[in-house]
């Protein structure tokens, strides 16, 4: 019973990450009914520049804003580059070409061997009855607490909350009501890249060594979760990342490390069988 609580505990761990980055997906996904297939390079650039600030200053919290920031930096481009610039139905397949332009940026500056992610010496571990947390676990379980809070309050209570879920149910009615659509179509990337770059840093910690090849494992399994949750359900999308996040590392542990990989897809076939409208209504930006 406690090796399976443990499991689950470090299921939910990994699933967080998975959940912060399914949630930054289906918020463009929400307002502009596009995929930005670029998001899982943002993440992979948040991770590697978080291990730079952390290599040379040893602060987390210095490391989290510069992935925060080279997030949403990233993501903007992406919105004006892939969705802005370009006419017709080709805005998804330019968001695949940034993404790999993004990867071999990073590749050019990080090279292409893994980079250890700095162990920081945190000092403290926290026991809960039979189950234990080391500070890397409690910084994991803090970030995407913040962050679901912070989430839930912005789409919930804030004025830009309300533009999103304007957008989300239409665009010309968003409009007619007076909401800006271009600024905040703007914001809503900002808002995705910053998410990414946290699930960036979660990711350095989470794998303790990073690549600039990342991005495309966990973005599809982001992506997975995104469409189980619910495609346009911030909600849906974080719960289903965290259901994910704890069959892989059930599967790890009961299966083997091989199976790992597969696991997560014939869930997602299973659901879109069962239930292809996902865990939460589709085509709504709901609450995170």
């Amino acid at each position: 019973m406690f090796v399976l609580a443990q499991q689950l505990l470090n299921g939910l761990l990994l699933g967080s990450m998975y959940a912060l980055l399914a949630i930054s997906y289906t918020l463009v996904l929400g307002v502009l009914d596009m995929l930005n297939l670029a998001q899982g390079e943002i993440l992979t650039a948040g991770a590697l520049t978080a291990c730079s600030v952390l290599r040379g200053t040893g602060s987390l919290p210095l490391a989290l804003g510069a992935a925060v920031l080279t997030g949403a930096v990233l993501s903007l481009l992406v919105e004006y580059f892939c969705f802005r610039l370009p006419r017709g139905d080709t805005q998804v397949v330019t968001t695949i070409a940034m993404g790999m332009v993004l990867q071999n940026v990073c590749t050019e500056i990080w090279g292409s061997e893994p980079l250890k992610f700095p162990r920081l010496e945190w000092g403290f571990r926290l026991s809960l009855g039979p189950l234990s947390l080391n500070g890397g676990q409690i910084v994991l379980l803090a970030l995407t607490a913040a962050m679901m809070l912070l989430l839930s309050a912005v789409i919930d209570r804030s004025r830009f909350g309300r533009q999103i879920r304007a957008m989300a149910s239409s665009t010309k009615a968003a409009r007619v009501a007076g909401v800006d659509i271009r600024a905040a179509t703007v914001k809503t990337f900002a808002l995705s890249g910053l998410i990414a770059g946290v699930a960036g840093v979660m990711a350095g910690i989470e794998f303790t060594s990073i690549t600039p090849f990342i991005g495309g494992a966990v973005g599809e399994k982001a992506m997975a979760a995104m469409v189980i949750g619910g495609a346009g359900s911030a909600l849906g999308a974080g719960a289903a990342g965290l259901i994910l996040g704890v069959a892989e590392i059930l599967c790890v542990g009961y299966l083997g490390a091989q199976y790992r990989e597969i696991i997560i897809f014939p869930l997602l076939i299973l659901f879109l069988c069962l239930r292809p409208s996902g865990l939460f209504r589709k085509g709504r930006v709901d609450r995170a």
